[in-house]
């Protein structure tokens, strides 16, 4: 049967609007394999008419709908409620979980909620071909890697493994969207346009969420340039942000995206994410004349000792030389500390303010709390100690991730915890975007902390 695929992106109460990068590359997908699409982005709509808008949109034909769910902010509540309606005029319909959510606890995610199958990691690859083995009436498909589902009350499924290219299945598709709402939030608000060139980091930082484990993909210099040239001729926007988690970390691909950049006569400025030992004089020199404006890059403390014991394989030294080498090349850095760890004490939060003032990070820092995630190492301890008793509970009550304390694991009180927290945050937050348009401020959680 030719069941209709509809992708839905369920909105979530957020610090500010992003363009869903993911549903877009699935979408893609789709696309390329003939398989057809329907995109409800319910984004754009005004929260009070949302649900009326999709309970219009809802057949009652038997459909393949797809969500990507996302960890925090009530996102997984959210997506619920939609199912729900999909439910009640369409029973015989097939709920399909993705995203870093379900990929992180698959199993779990099956037992506890209302989806049929959850497609573990990236989706380009997977979710087509558990398409095509519904429709073909192949509803247990245990041949296809990454895909959960539950037979006779057991979960079965295999988790993914990395894709090791990108190809043209990895590229977004932003004809089901409307652009116009994304593209004039970013013109209100001074922001750039999000893309992605590579997935995954070589780093292993315990704390950090690699629900892929590590490795890194990259997609063709030519479709990352072919993404920039479109959004600029359309939209005439000339800003992106590159918000992979490493994206100058190999040398070769930067200086072919510059040469191939320059080859095509293209102009526009850019922000990159880094590991701050990615970055050296020569990216600086090449990119400081290529468009390069600012790197982010995470330090997480000024104590050595949990530097060490995360794996940062960083020195404060050396966080302050980088830090130096971008200004040299008039490139902004702008840095991200957590604060939460076990082994923090109060002289660590003092050096940290210390740490801002000295290398004048005043209004270039984005402080968070630890948030233990799902498919860390950080995490894992942590429920091997017991600590976390209820994984599947404690992961659906997590709102703002970083910036609301879900877990004290230090030996300081809560509230000296939260008041070095806002000693530092005054000192060292990042301005708001300036968000003046009612249809967007009533998307924007009251609270913003960026």
């Amino acid at each position: 049967m030719s069941y209709p695929v509809i992708m839905v992106n369920v909105s979530r109460e957020s610090n500010q609007i992003q363009f869903p990068i993911g549903l877009s590359v699935v979408a893609n997908a789709l696309m390329k394999h003939n398989l057809g699409v329907r995109v409800l982005d319910m984004v754009p709509y005004a929260a009070e008419e949302r649900e009326q808008i999709f309970k219009s949109s809802i057949s009652s034909e038997r459909s393949i709908y797809g969500f990507g769910v996302m960890i925090g902010n009530d996102h997984l509540q959210e997506v619920e409620k939609y199912v729900a309606l999909i439910r009640e005029k369409s029973p015989s319909s097939i709920i399909v979980y993705g995203g870093h959510f379900p990929s992180s606890m698959p199993e779990l995610m099956l037992q506890h909620c209302s989806c049929d199958y959850v497609v573990h990691g990236e989706g380009e690859r997977t979710f087509p071909a558990l398409i095509q083995a519904v429709r073909d009436g192949n509803t247990s498909p245990e041949n296809i890697t990454g895909v959960f589902f539950r037979r006779d009350g057991k979960v079965i499924g295999a988790r993914n493994q990395r894709i090791g290219k990108l190809n043209e299945l990895s590229n977004p598709d932003f004809s089901l969207f409307n652009m116009e709402y994304y593209l004039n939030y970013l013109r209100e608000t001074g922001q750039s346009w999000e893309l992605m060139a590579s997935r995954g980091c070589y780093g292993k930082c315990t704390f950090c969420y690699k629900f892929m484990g590590s490795g890194i993909s990259l997609r063709q210099v030519s479709y990352v340039l072919d993404e920039i040239e479109y959004i600029i001729k359309h939209f005439d926007l000339r800003r992106f942000y590159f918000v992979d988690e490493n994206f100058l970390q190999i040398k070769k691909y930067f200086r072919e995206f510059i040469k191939e950049k320059n080859e095509r006569g293209l102009e526009f400025t850019f922000i990159a994410q880094s590991r701050l030992d990615a970055i050296d004089e020569e990216t600086c020199e090449i990119g400081s004349r290529n468009g390069l404006t600012c790197i982010s890059s995470g330090i997480e403390s000024v104590s050595q000792k949990t530097l060490d014991h995360i794996n940062k394989k960083l020195t404060i030294k050396q966080a302050e030389d980088k830090i130096q080498l971008m200004r040299t090349y008039d490139i902004r850095p702008m840095v991200n500390f957590i604060i939460g760890f076990p082994w923090d004490t109060e002289d660590d939060y003092v050096e940290l303010y210390d740490f801002i003032t000295r290398n004048r990070l005043q209004k270039q820092v984005r402080l968070s709390y630890l948030t233990p995630l799902p498919s860390t190492q950080l995490f894992q301890g942590l429920v091997d100690q017991g600590v976390i008793k209820d994984v599947f509970g404690y992961a659906i009550k997590l709102d703002n991730l970083y910036w609301q304390r879900h877990i004290n694991l230090t030996d300081m009180p809560d509230e000296l915890l939260d008041h070095h927290f806002e000693r530092i945050t005054e000192l060292s937050r990042r301005d708001l975007f300036d968000v003046k348009s009612a249809k967007y401020l009533r998307q924007i959680r009251s609270e913003r902390f960026i």
